[in-house]
């Protein structure tokens, strides 16, 4: 924490951004920039920056809800609404996942599983409806993941994962499993690909922050 303060109050903005003056290289342009923003309106302020966390937090378990909850709908589970309700209220209360509550400079961790749910759910919406705006929201969001969180390398296997539970279900529509490898899986990939060649032009490694 100490590190980034001194970094977003005495560097310019463009430094700041591009974490130009950090030992560990990344491209964190999205989750800099956000927690810029939220600097300028926040300050320092203890109880507001904590507030903002518990929310983040409470939304992601949303996320989590309305995910699964269709999800086991989709797959016959009965009493899916219930199941799904007490799942995401162990997930709140998980120290795996409510320690970045506590542990404030992990913001990213919490803006990296939204990022995931966003896109999940806009495949789970495409795969219902065949709306082109779905993958375009997806894709949008996981082009923006790619300077947040390294996360982002789980991500197309998760809609594959996804792709090929919805076509297996019983009543699966035809031709699923192909429209989600062909307008999220493939174009995900050449996305996280065109990132790591980004990376390794700048800095000549692969892998980035502490490897």
């Amino acid at each position: 924490y100490t590190g980034w303060l001194e970094q977003v109050k005495n560097h310019s903005f463009t430094d700041f951004i591009n974490r130009t003056n950090f030992q560990a290289k990344s491209l964190y342009q999205l989750t800099q920039f956000n927690t810029w923003v939220l600097y300028k309106l926040l300050g320092t302020n203890a109880w507001l920056w904590h507030l903002v966390f518990i929310t983040m937090h409470a939304l992601n378990a949303i996320l989590l809800f309305v995910f699964c909850r269709r999800l086991l709908a989709d797959g016959g589970v009965k009493n899916s609404s219930m199941i799904t309700a007490v799942g995401a209220a162990l997930f709140c209360v998980s120290p795996y996942v409510s320690e970045v509550v506590v542990w404030e400079p992990a913001f990213h961790f919490l803006q990296g599983l939204m990022l995931i749910m966003i896109v999940l759910l806009s495949t789970q919406a495409y795969i219902h409806t065949h709306e082109r705006k779905y993958v375009l929201l997806g894709c949008g969001v996981y082009m923006f993941s790619l300077f947040s969180l390294e996360i982002f390398y789980i991500t197309p296997w998760l809609v594959l994962t996804l792709g090929i539970f919805y076509a297996m279900i019983p009543g699966a529509k035809q031709g699923s499993l192909r429209r989600v490898i062909v307008f999220f899986f493939l174009p995900m990939l050449l996305l996280a690909a065109a990132r790591l060649g980004a990376y390794w032009a700048m800095y000549g490694d692969w892998v980035s922050r502490i490897g």
